[in-house]
């Protein structure tokens, strides 16, 4: 899992967003024109949840899921926060300690890395880890709740294990 292409910032939005849907409405058309600027992806936004990131060179996407009434929202993202700390992406890696084909990696949320990266990166940036983790997509409730039920205990503890961890605490 890499870092999303949204921690680095927001560069000015994507102007002609429209919703088109398609016949019997089962099914939808988002259309946009390219954000000016240094974009690496487009976040869309569907009732306020992540919906899908698409890269810059990307500039439409079709909901299969669509139903009346549904909302969306389209956000462009690029590497601000390197460029605002006047950062080229070898002066960045030099400081964090990695390659510098990486931070491009990084910044198109292509590649996993380290929390100390992660720490390292927000360091060097001069921005707070909340910052960089503004807008990633929340775990999937229900794919959460079937792993959880599948690898939960198939028994109950016995009251002696549960009186041993009691003792050891």
């Amino acid at each position: 899992m890499g870092v999303p292409p949204n921690v680095w910032a927001t560069p000015p939005a994507p102007t002609g967003f429209t919703v088109v849907a398609n016949a019997g409405a089962t099914s939808a058309s988002l259309n946009w024109n390219a954000s000016p600027g240094n974009v690496l992806s487009y976040d869309i936004y569907k009732d306020g949840s992540l919906f899908t990131n698409v890269p810059a060179s990307q500039t439409s996407v079709t909901d299969t899921s669509y139903q009346s009434g549904d909302t969306y929202h389209l956000q462009a993202h690029d590497s601000e926060a390197r460029l605002r700390a006047n950062m080229t992406q070898e002066c960045l890696a030099e400081l964090v300690g990695i390659h510098w084909k990486t931070i491009g990696h990084i910044e198109r949320g292509s590649f996993p890395i380290a929390l100390t990266t992660f720490a390292r990166l927000s360091q060097f940036l001069e921005t707070s880890p909340n910052r960089l983790l503004d807008g990633i997509k929340p775990p999937d409730p229900e794919r959460t709740a079937r792993i959880k039920k599948a690898l939960a205990r198939k028994r109950a503890p016995r009251k002696t294990e549960l009186r041993r961890k009691s003792l050891h605490k």
